[in-house]
């Protein structure tokens, strides 16, 4: 952000922020607004890249310049600002294969979300590539995570290592097993 708002100053432009808490209506709105408040450009990180794709098709009737970030809509380009999501998900799996688990498991926050999606198949290539086979059982894709069955799963050694697809997810998982 310091980087963005560092160019744009010396462009005579502002950087503002607008924060919706995972709200799509809220997003949608607030775009709407941003949209009419003859802003020079926009930079969106969408809660649900794929039913904004209605206001985005708004945003380039305006002409308005935007670039998403992370999360992109599936089947629609865009210009994007994103990690390697695939990459890093192997990444963090070698590691942990590395450091002798076998039995890892995989949470989603919003599987929805192409970030995710593209962190669970880095994490079954890393995982296959080791030459283990992802367990099903162990992998959560639902927002709400049975934590009776991922400590079940921990205590008879099912699992000894979980691979979270985003900060969140991780340290909701931290909380409620310390």
């Amino acid at each position: 952000i310091k980087g963005v708002q560092t160019y744009l100053s010396q462009q005579n432009c502002k950087l503002i922020i607008e924060f919706v808490e995972n709200d799509f209506e809220q997003e949608r709105a607030l775009i709407q607004k941003l949209i009419e408040a003859d802003n020079s450009g926009l930079l969106i990180y969408s809660s649900n890249p794929d039913a904004a794709k209605e206001y985005l098709e708004e945003i380039r009737k305006r002409s308005i310049p935007f670039v998403l970030l992370d999360r992109i809509p599936s089947g629609y380009p865009v210009d994007c600002i994103t990690c390697n999501n695939y990459d890093g998900a192997y990444e963090a799996v070698q590691y942990l294969i590395s450091q002798g688990h076998r039995n890892i498991g995989f949470a989603a926050y919003d599987f929805h979300l192409n970030t995710e999606v593209e962190r669970y198949n880095g994490y079954r290539q890393a995982m296959l590539n080791a030459s283990l086979t992802p367990d099903d059982n162990l992998a959560h894709f639902r927002r709400e995570l049975d934590y009776g069955k991922l400590i079940g799963q921990i205590e008879k050694g099912e699992m000894t290592a979980l691979f979270c697809a985003n900060d969140r997810r991780a340290l909701e998982v931290i909380e409620q097993l310390t």
